[in-house]
């Protein structure tokens, strides 16, 4: 009676209850195992783990057979980060019942946690084999072979989980990130939608769709799924962030700052959030407020997760700034920022780590991984023009700068960078024309007409030369008096 009301007291989680209810139900018969079990089972809710192993072991004294209390102990294990001692319990779990799947799935999770991922696939299919309708262990196998990278194997098995299920959202999801790895970005749409289809109240499919989108340069849709998991989802910081650095793709710099201040309001802890937001005030030339949210960016509490612009300045030399971010890379090697932040050699304000130390060569490399991780990041491919032009690498340099204008043809300074490569190589009239889309862009910014001036002059076209001159002199005429 009293093991009966403490798990109906469970079912409605009122777990204090529930325990007093089974502590009656121990006191009037010690010898039932399952009383423990289910003590154990509450307490392990209630996250009280130490207690719930001391249940699980009476249990298993109480009746050593019974391949439950095993497997209840092995998750409460796992659960502890204790896996070599939840492998053993699992593995005696398995043993007292071979047949039972949920034993044999259980042990290929925290094989996969453990990244075992080749034994994890043992177990998965082992689980399989005994429960083949059961979906749940193809899907865990797809994510453990999208881990190993064999994505067409993954492909495989999300198809298999589909056809197990068509009503789970998840292994759409799934099957659409593969997708994406493969670079199939159509195809990985479908599945976004599809995932969608199933269960529209998920955010993350909207911003994991909004992100193939981005992707593909189709920044308009973009916004607009970013917008839906924000209207789902509005806490989410990532949403914020993740808009906010499209609007800047599209140099819609306003709207770009708005939505960076809702992700630092969103999650003032997160460092990459302040240093974004410096990015754009940057690129506004509003100097003084960025260097205000650099600041910020150095002192928020996670320092753990700071690019490496803000990092330098908690460093002492360059080499441990390098370390520092050699091991944010490994922490998170899919975020291309790590990389790019390493590599760039432009920053006026913030000292970079590998420009002082004339290490170019390095940098190079590290931008090929950012583009590689996030080839529609404009200022990578613009960074690595930049750092192809100190090397004399000219045509090297006018690649990537036409990548970068490719992918944000809004930006003035992508053009005008190319320009100065042009003069490099004496190709003046081609530096002219780059020069005029640069003043079309941004007709405000004062170097662009001393540059183009300098280069008429090299084309002995002086009257033309004087006129840009002038118009530079008014700018900077102009600039000081405000």
């Amino acid at each position: 009676m009293y093991n009966f009301l403490a798990n109906t007291l469970f079912k409605m989680n009122r777990f204090e209850e529930a325990l007093e209810n089974f502590d009656t139900a121990i006191s009037n018969n010690p010898e039932n195992s399952n009383f423990f079990h289910n003590k154990a089972v509450t307490l392990y809710k209630m996250d009280r783990f130490e207690e719930a192993l001391l249940n699980y072991d009476l249990a298993i004294q109480k009746y050593p057979e019974n391949s439950r209390h095993y497997n209840g102990k092995a998750v409460t294990l796992q659960k502890m980060d204790r896996f070599k001692e939840a492998l053993q319990n699992y593995d005696l779990a398995i043993s007292n019942n071979p047949e039972d799947s949920i034993f044999v799935h259980n042990k290929a999770v925290a094989l996969f946690e453990l990244n075992r991922f080749e034994e994890a696939l043992e177990n998965f299919d082992s689980a399989t084999q005994k429960s083949p309708e059961d979906y749940n262990f193809v899907h865990n196998k797809a994510i453990t072979l999208y881990k190993m990278n064999r994505l067409n194997e993954a492909l495989e098995s999300f198809d298999s989980a589909i056809q197990k299920n068509p009503e789970d959202s998840m292994n759409y999801n799934g099957k659409a990130h593969t997708l994406y790895k493969l670079n199939r970005f159509d195809e990985a749409l479908e599945n976004y939608d599809s995932a969608i289809q199933s269960n529209p109240k998920i955010s993350e499919f909207y911003y994991n769709k909004a992100n193939t989108l981005k992707s593909m340069n189709r920044l308009q849709e973009a916004l607009e799924n970013f917008d839906s998991a924000i209207q789902i989802q509005p806490d989410d910081s990532r949403y914020y962030n993740a808009k906010a650095d499209t609007l800047y793709i599209m140099n819609r710099l306003v709207e770009a700052l708005e939505n960076f201040d809702q992700a630092i309001q969103k999650n003032p802890m997160l460092c990459y959030h302040y240093s974004n937001k410096t990015e754009v005030l940057f690129t506004m030339r509003r100097i003084e407020e960025a260097m205000i949210y650099c600041n910020s960016a150095i002192h928020a509490k996670n320092l753990h997760s700071t690019i490496l612009n803000n990092s330098i300045h908690q460093k002492d030399t360059n080499e441990e700034a390098l370390e520092y971010h050699d091991f944010e890379i490994q922490k998170n090697p899919e975020n291309s920022k790590y990389y790019y932040n390493k590599g760039i050699i432009t920053s006026n304000v913030v000292a970079n780590t590998l420009v002082k130390m004339n290490r170019l060569e390095e940098a190079l490399e590290y931008y090929d991984l950012a583009i590689l991780k996030n080839p529609g990041g404009s200022r990578y491919h613009n960074s690595k023009g930049d750092t192809l032009d100190k090397l004399n690498r000219f045509e090297e340099a006018l690649r990537y700068y036409d990548s970068a204008i490719n992918i944000n043809s809004n930006y003035s300074l992508y053009y005008f960078n190319k320009a100065i490569t042009l003069i490099k190589l004496n190709r003046f009239e081609e530096a002219l024309k780059f020069h005029d889309v640069a003043i079309q862009k941004d007709p405000e910014y004062s170097s662009y007409y001393n540059s183009k001036a300098l280069t008429l002059i090299k084309l002995n076209r002086f009257k033309e030369a004087s006129e840009c001159y002038d118009l530079w002199k008014q700018l900077m005429t102009h600039k000081a008096i405000n």
